[in-house]
């Protein structure tokens, strides 16, 4: 899966986001204008940057993953900023969410596509993740884990050739565990063109 995007509409700071009419404090998404590919990072803009402060009761509101951005009625792809972990949830973290696939509201793990970032890479960095959103990146074990630990979890797999052929797993329950059980992956209910290559979990 590769996008486009137009980068004479990206922000970069705080006052590019009142420029586009974002007008209440908070966790933003910008991009950084010394890099090819651009890439995107959390910005925090403030009442002493112009922004309208918030409520202070304003946590339990925060989106936990791309499916919570669309039912707040985000509904095309894009960069955006959830808060998935329970015991800290007010941590921001930057996901690439793709609101088309099957009804949208999945929350991209991993996203390969032309070879620009290593994914030979020890253990420690699989568990943190890497890479950036906006490029290819993988999410990490703990943070995908902190994410399935939110109600059901779905899993949807697109895979394409160098051919152009494509193919697709979907599973209607997932989930990983913590580091200590070593990330234990769960899958049931597989669907699809791909096979089941996860059967074995």
């Amino acid at each position: 899966m590769a996008e486009s995007r137009n980068t004479t509409s990206q922000p970069r700071n705080c006052q590019d986001l009142i420029q586009q009419g974002t007008t209440h404090e908070g966790h933003y998404v910008v991009y950084s204008d010394d890099t090819t590919p651009s890439r995107a990072s959390i910005i925090y803009c403030s009442e002493d940057d112009g922004f309208i402060p918030l409520p202070r009761d304003t946590n339990k509101d925060l989106p936990r993953n791309c499916l919570d951005h669309q039912h707040n009625g985000m509904t095309a792809n894009g960069i955006m900023v959830i808060y998935p972990y329970a015991e800290h949830p007010d941590t921001p973290v930057l996901v690439l969410c793709d609101q088309e696939t099957d009804g949208g509201g999945w929350t991209v793990m991993q996203h390969r596509y032309d070879g620009s970032e290593n994914f030979y890479r020890p253990w420690v960095e699989y568990s943190e993740g890497f890479g950036n959103p906006a490029n290819e990146h993988y999410l990490g074990n703990d943070l995908i884990s902190a994410l399935t630990a939110q109600d059901v979890n779905e899993l949807w797999v697109d895979l394409e050739d160098f051919d152009g052929v494509t193919a697709y797993a979907h599973y209607q329950a997932f989930h990983v565990d913590v580091s200590s059980r070593y990330y234990r992956l769960s899958v049931f209910n597989y669907n699809g063109t791909a096979g089941d290559a996860l059967e074995y979990h």
